[in-house]
């Protein structure tokens, strides 16, 4: 992944229509600069794998990156410079690679115990033939292995997601930071932080973070959706069909929220009920992105397809002509149909409502964005 704050142009949208069925047809003419001056610019490398960037919208202009450890460092001039703002989190209780492997070796002996308690004797029969030979133990070992250290590193991933840092689009100067610790707040763009959530035994990890209609914090998580209103030192837990899910994204449009889930997309009026939303596509969804010019418009992506609804998602069509495989986030830029998107194949650009993509990774010496 990139280790520095990167720099982009961007064009005038053009226009391009929506049709029920399938994806609108690709714009008659495009910039022929597009894609080609899309260079990166690093501004200034940082000891650590970033996890997630916040870019204020404030007058102060204050750039916030976290750590994969939890780290969390300040720029306040446009990434030349940083500075440490909030310590890394201690790694000697993370697990490592040998601890993962030590639980997948007790999976796989705990699966191989139910089978034998289940297994029954049968009496010798000289009349009946031998039956052909069980299948080699050892490829039932490695297969069981494989399977339980997959098993154990999602469970891992899952429950131990990734920092999250997040500017406060209501309140200058404020700022969010969630890690295994707890939640974090700032009041002075990123220069000090007091924990207002501290984490207990068995909380779910933060994954985003959205400031509803109504002045409340909506907090997604590994488990559900929590809300705040007290800008997160407590929490709601809202214990309806978001539970046990792990929430990837929230977005709010037109008095209605949604979030985007690993059990699929949810919706809600007011932020303390939700209900799924019945999609043609059974596949987790990773994104949620609203279309600011069109009432009731937004996009939807899942790990390999991006869909786009015009009516609040009673309708749905596939939007682009191109697949884009492990997409992980997109945003939606200045002008009508600007969407930008990382993936695990690079960084993409479109400027016509995701119809097409260009590739915008020029000068990145590893464009599996993370």
């Amino acid at each position: 992944m990139p280790r520095g704050l990167l720099l982009l142009l961007c064009w005038s949208a053009p226009a391009w229509a929506q049709s029920p069925d399938v994806a609108p047809p690709a714009p008659a003419e495009l910039p022929e600069s597009l894609g080609s001056t899309r260079v990166w610019e690093q501004r200034r490398r940082i000891d650590a794998t970033l996890a997630g960037i916040a870019v204020a919208a404030g007058p102060d202009g204050s750039w916030l990156v976290v750590g994969d450890h939890g780290g969390v460092w300040l720029s306040e001039d446009q990434g030349r410079t940083w500075t440490l703002v909030l310590d890394p989190l201690d790694q000697q209780d993370a697990p490592n690679d040998e601890e993962l492997l030590l639980e997948a070796e007790s999976r796989r002996d705990e699966a191989q115990e139910d089978v034998e308690s289940d297994t029954v004797d049968v009496p010798t029969d000289p009349t009946v033939e031998d039956l052909p030979e069980a299948e080699d133990q050892s490829t039932v070992d490695d297969a069981a292995m494989e399977e339980a250290a997959a098993t154990a590193m999602e469970r891992h991933e899952r429950d131990d997601a990734a920092p999250v840092v997040w500017f406060d689009p209501a309140e200058s100067g404020r700022a969010f930071v969630g890690r295994s610790d707890g939640l974090w707040r700032s009041d002075t763009s990123g220069r000090v932080w007091e924990r207002v959530h501290p984490a207990e035994t068995g909380d779910p990890s933060v994954t985003r973070l959205l400031r509803a209609p109504d002045g409340s914090l909506l907090i997604g998580t590994t488990d559900g959706i929590r809300v705040s209103l007290d800008d997160g030192s407590s929490w709601i837990d809202t214990e309806d069909a978001t539970d046990g899910a792990a929430v990837a994204d929230l977005a709010a449009e037109a008095g209605r929220l949604w979030a985007a889930t690993d059990e699929g997309l949810f919706t809600s009026t007011n932020g303390l009920s939700w209900n799924e939303v019945a999609l043609p596509f059974p596949e987790a969804v990773r994104v949620v992105v609203i279309d600011p010019v069109w009432d009731r418009g937004f996009w939807v992506a899942t790990p390999t397809v991006l869909y786009r609804t015009d009516d609040g998602g009673e309708n749905w069509y596939i939007a682009g002509r191109q697949p884009l495989h492990g997409l992980r986030t997109m945003v939606h830029l200045d002008e009508a149909g600007h969407l930008f998107a990382t993936s695990s194949e690079g960084i993409w650009e479109s400027m016509d409502g995701g119809v097409t993509w260009n590739a915008a990774d020029r000068r990145l010496d590893d464009p599996d964005v993370r």
